[in-house]
């Protein structure tokens, strides 16, 4: 019976440490994926703005 108990113990720490590890990768992908879509809104407003910009110009002609 105690040999049962320590590796259950034992299994239990090796699954604790795995849910942290996808818990930390998990955070890392999504620090990524945030700091790629920031990259992206920061374009594609800066490509607005130009196209208003030649629109306003080509309009006030």
């Amino acid at each position: 019976m105690p040999r049962w108990g320590r590796k259950r113990r034992i299994m239990d720490s090796c699954q604790a440490r795995k849910r942290d590890v996808l818990a930390f990768i998990g955070a890392l992908a999504s620090q990524k994926l945030s700091d790629y879509l920031k990259s992206i809104y920061r374009k594609t407003t800066r490509d607005i703005r130009i196209l208003f910009a030649s629109f306003e110009r080509h309009c006030n002609l």
